[in-house]
């Protein structure tokens, strides 16, 4: 998903809530009348600076490798990632940093990649994370260690997510540092930290993941999506932004799949009690996105409960108009469970039937 002209990644940045929802959906900055990127890109007729055959210009790399705004030129590269894949009928949209979290978290081993004197290799290696940093343990004399030290670019592979990092070696598991890493380590692998971690050949790498992908089929069309870490990006995971609930209902109405996919964790529950419908989050967002016609909504009421909020929605066409009473559970600032009550009921229509998805709720 295209985000901004210039390539920042508005949805990560801090200043999205106090820009009015990031560069596309605004006429003009917060912090000034106009962006001369902004309007020389829409001036041109281009969705991003990406497009333009003058890409980067000189105003871009200005803006890009600016002292204190800039970002040492991660929004040219953003840029040129997305005309990449324009260019090939590929769609892209911004991947969750909660997903990527989620994934290690739940794997217990990845794939790492190193390369060093124009040698590449790779190993399954057991590892923790803490957000969207990861660390294993490994002997400092293997190849893998000798490598890092030449060459710290590195490779992850872990679930279905793509990463590349930057890894560092920072002393030896038992060292006072790094007590936090002995602590995960022997809770997620405690055969392993026991019979390795005390040895004095042993040290700890720690990878600061800088890029992260991950391939989708969305109505059978190639999407990437991706996440770029570092300015502009990832905040430590114990500062999760709150759900923006306005956006959340925009994409509902306006059948967004692309968009959808980042407000839910990717075991979030959706259910449908007026029809008696449970939908994983592919499901439902197939369900919502087929719905026939085209829709807005307005949010008409949201009240904090525990654990979450409740909402009223009116969802409405040309045609028709529905109150949706919502209860929605958050965790970490993503949908993990939202139950909904249509002021209609009775059983699914038959070509929500014929879709064959979901099961009954009771």
């Amino acid at each position: 998903m295209v985000e901004s002209r210039c390539g920042i990644l508005c949805t990560q940045c801090e200043y999205l809530e106090k820009c009015g929802g990031g560069c596309t959906n605004i006429t003009k900055p917060f912090w000034g009348d106009s962006c001369p990127v902004k309007d020389c890109c829409e001036g041109r007729g281009h969705e991003h600076c990406g497009q333009c055959p003058k890409f980067p210009c000189d105003l871009l790399n200005e803006f890009a490798y600016d002292k204190e705004q800039g970002d040492n030129g991660k929004r040219i590269e953003t840029c040129r990632m997305w005309a990449n894949y324009q260019s090939h009928g590929i769609g892209t949209y911004e991947l969750s940093a909660d997903e990527v979290i989620s994934a290690l978290e739940k794997e217990k081993t990845l794939t790492l990649a190193t390369c060093a004197d124009g040698r590449v290799t790779t190993r399954p290696m057991s590892h923790v994370n803490d957000g969207l940093t990861v660390y294993f343990q490994t002997g400092e004399h293997y190849l893998k260690a000798q490598q890092i030290k030449a060459n710290p670019n590195v490779a992850i592979s872990v679930g279905a997510y793509d990463i590349e990092g930057i890894a560092e070696i920072i002393g030896h598991p038992m060292d006072e540092a790094n007590l936090f890493f002995i602590e995960k380590f022997t809770e997620k692998h405690p055969n392993y930290a026991g019979r390795w971690s005390a040895l004095s050949n042993q040290v700890v790498v720690k990878v600061e993941i800088k890029l992260s992908r991950q391939w989708r089929y969305i109505d059978g069309k190639p999407f990437i999506a991706a996440i770029q870490c570092g300015k502009h990006s990832h905040k430590p995971h114990s500062e999760t932004k709150p759900l923006n609930i306005e956006s959340f209902i925009h994409a509902v109405a306006k059948q967004n799949a692309a968009d959808l996919r980042g407000y839910f964790t990717p075991d979030a529950t959706i259910c449908w009690h007026d029809s008696n419908e449970q939908f994983t989050v592919d499901e439902y967002i197939r369900a919502n996105c087929e719905y026939p016609g085209e829709w807005n909504g307005e949010l008409k009421r949201i009240e904090k409960i525990e654990g979450g909020m409740a909402i009223v929605t009116r969802i409405f066409s040309a045609e028709s108009s529905h109150l949706v009473t919502a209860f929605i559970k958050l965790t970490n600032g993503k949908i993990s469970r939202l139950d909904e009550y249509y002021s209609d009921c009775g059983e699914a229509p038959k070509w929500r039937k014929a879709m064959k998805i979901g099961k009954p709720i009771i």
